[in-house]
């Protein structure tokens, strides 16, 4: 029996046993060991223009004769040695007591309070503090404890872990605009990537799904892993179906017209891997096919990097189809049921293997896009056993939406939550993810 891991299967690299193996490409000529090599251009640190204080040191011997430097028995050099130390300020927080007043009126004898400004937060903890609780949450991946002892640590702020769960809620709530935003762009996208993964609501299994760009993802939990699920992330109006898609063979896609369908090879080569290690015919047959999806990855990298035109790789790319279409029929005359299942199931959508070459600067051949996006609410899902309800759950997906396409566009997160509490605090118009 084959034995299975994330080489061959959609198993991931942290289930992989202790005595597995990694396979690394072979280095090409030329290239020795890692790290700089002689001759390379060196990267130093460059002194900063905006400095905070500056202290002067004077010598008060000399180190040579050893005679005393007092005045009018040294000559001063412009020439100046400057040393800078970066070091953050001791944290602190401001605690802002606002008291509202109350006057009675000596015409009607009656009492009139003062109100809050409207740039007065409501809330016990303002924009600031908040917007650090929810990026903590998120972008660190910190557990509520974990939080709480932070700010207890650093800024000696006593604070119940119910709070810090409310003020990630407030933070979701701010943005949640935003993320709605960004969940009918990806809807209306011209190419998108798509993918799910398995998360847990209340100790009960459920599904994280993502639609992505390359500047933007968003995110949604679902209790299922079907077709409606799909619709909520990707629409299902025929104009929002006119996109291109990429994704892996799941079925909970298949409502997607297969024209616009891009199956991802990444996923197709741990198959064909899968099948290079079977006894039968299987061997070569998978074996072709995985040198088939490694010459594709290289000629879209190649004009991706402009190395070659558009005619030359759609020159290149006809004997790579040719040889697929070729091999593909021969497994599905071989004795093993499996891979016969997979060549018969190809050679049917084989349209959705080639989508990418309509423009493969723009179209991905692969999903990695998805993983690449996946990975940081993965590592966040083992780290924190999922949520714990259908509200953490919308909170959990809208924050994600934030962090994932922040990171995208090389935007602080935590400006980003900042901002929107702040506009939402006085009632202005909110940052937006989409860019314009």
């Amino acid at each position: 029996m084959l034995s299975k891991d994330s080489s061959n299967s959609s198993k991931p690299p942290s289930s992989n046993p202790p005595w597995h193996k990694l396979k690394y490409p072979e280095r090409a000529p030329g290239h020795g060991k890692s790290g700089a090599k002689k001759g390379h251009k060196g990267h130093f640190r460059v002194r900063l223009k905006k400095v905070d204080a500056i202290e002067t040191h004077r010598p008060h011997h000399c180190k040579h004769c050893h005679g005393a430097f007092c005045e009018g028995s040294y000559v001063l050099q412009s020439k100046v040695t400057r040393h800078q130390v970066i070091e953050i300020p001791e944290p602190r927080i401001q605690l802002t007591e606002h008291r509202m007043m109350r006057y009675r009126c000596r015409k009607c004898d009656r009492i009139t309070q003062a109100k809050l400004p409207r740039e007065v937060s409501r809330h016990t903890f303002g924009p600031r503090l908040t917007a650090l609780i929810a990026s903590l949450s998120i972008e660190q991946r910190l557990s509520v404890r974990q939080v709480k002892l932070f700010l207890q640590e650093q800024y000696g702020v006593q604070i119940a872990t119910g709070t810090i769960s409310a003020c990630v809620h407030r933070s979701a709530h701010a943005v949640r605009g935003a993320a709605e935003e960004a969940l009918s762009h990806i809807q209306n996208a011209p190419v998108k990537n798509a993918d799910e993964t398995s998360w847990f609501e209340k100790h009960q299994l459920a599904w994280l799904w993502v639609g992505c760009t390359t500047l933007i993802s968003v995110f949604l939990i679902d209790k299922r892993r079907n077709q409606e699920a799909a619709h909520k992330l990707l629409g299902n109006t025929e104009s929002q179906r006119q996109g291109i898609l990429g994704a892996d063979r799941y079925g909970g896609y298949a409502w997607w017209k297969k024209k616009w369908r891009q199956y991802c090879w990444a996923h197709l080569r741990r198959e064909f891997i899968a099948m290079s290690q079977r006894l039968d015919a299987s061997r070569l047959i998978g074996t072709k096919l995985t040198e088939i999806t490694d010459a594709l990855f290289a000629l879209q990298r190649q004009i991706r990097a402009s190395d070659i035109c558009k005619e030359t790789f759609d020159r290149k790319l006809k004997p790579l189809q040719k040889d697929c279409v070729q091999y593909l029929r021969l497994g599905k005359r071989t004795q093993d049921k499996d891979t016969v299942r997979i060549c018969k199931s190809l050679l049917k959508d084989f349209r959705c293997l080639w989508v990418f070459a309509q423009d493969p600067i723009a179209i991905d051949c692969h999903n990695n896009e998805s993983e690449r996006s996946l990975r940081h609410a993965v590592i966040s899902s083992k780290l924190s056993h999922g949520t714990q309800s259908e509200q953490g759950s919308r909170d959990k997906a809208t924050l994600l939406t934030i962090q994932g396409s922040c990171r995208k566009q090389h935007r602080s997160v935590f400006r980003f939550l900042y901002d929107s509490l702040t506009a939402q605090q006085i009632q202005q118009q909110r940052p937006s993810l989409v860019p314009t």
